[in-house]
């Protein structure tokens, strides 16, 4: 199976949105893969990816068909303020 069919959606056609978001996933993984704590705002920065389109990708990755990667998660300052920063687990 190509790997940009694995996603899918009622709005997801294969042919233009499967080459963008494996190639979103691909940018996040090859930030997270550090191991070291992000928040979104952070990744988007680094990947050039929007927030919310990254968001998405880090619940991607815990997907059996993507990796069933371990993305941990904590509040990063002020539990009010809700900000979460994300790792790759190891």
């Amino acid at each position: 199976m190509d790997s940009t069919t694995l996603f899918d959606g009622q709005t997801f056609e294969a042919k233009h949105d499967g080459p963008r978001l494996h190639a979103q996933l691909a940018r996040v993984h090859d930030v997270m893969r550090s191991g070291n704590w992000y928040t979104l705002a952070q990744l988007s920065e680094l990947t050039g990816d929007p927030p919310a389109s990254i968001s998405a990708r880090i619940r991607d990755l815990r997907k059996s068909r993507f990796g069933n990667h371990t993305v941990e998660r904590r509040r990063r300052g002020e539990a009010p303020r809700g900000i979460w920063e994300y790792r790759l687990a190891n």
